[in-house]
């Protein structure tokens, strides 16, 4: 019983992420990665460990701490990666300025959610992509 219980996709599951990702001296510094090629290899590997969703950061402050920001190049090579394994990219941002990088790569969620006003038409680009914001 417990079996077909556990096939019902109406019941409760565990949905594994990666703990958060960025580069040296990043958000989270201690899983960075160097490059956009580290970047792969590093979300390749958590992919084969079994993940469902890659989580990785755009931060350049938070609390009053400087945090070193990603290239657009590796965030695009993050959410790339995954998708190419059909998983998800989900990435925390907190400032506005971060989020036009993140729904120009096409990540599935942003986790948390901007302090500031958002440009203008950027909520309805996250819509035609079907990017979910999370709070």
């Amino acid at each position: 019983v417990r079996d077909e219980l556990n096939k019902d996709s109406r019941n409760a599951r565990i949905v594994a992420a990666t703990p958060i990702m960025s580069p040296p001296g990043g958000y989270f510094g201690y899983n960075s990665y160097n490059s956009p090629e580290d970047a792969k290899k590093k979300v390749l590997n958590y992919i084969n460990q079994g993940v469902d969703i890659i989580k990785f950061s755009i931060e350049d402050e938070l609390q009053g701490r400087n945090w070193t920001l990603p290239t657009y190049e590796e965030v695009k090579s993050i959410v790339d990666t995954a998708h190419s394994r059909n998983k998800k990219a989900s990435v925390h941002i907190m400032h506005a300025r971060n989020l036009r990088w993140a729904v120009d790569a096409g990540v599935d969620d942003v986790a948390h959610m901007v302090a500031e006003p958002v440009e203008l038409g950027i909520n309805d680009d996250m819509v035609k992509k079907n990017i979910y914001w999370v709070p």
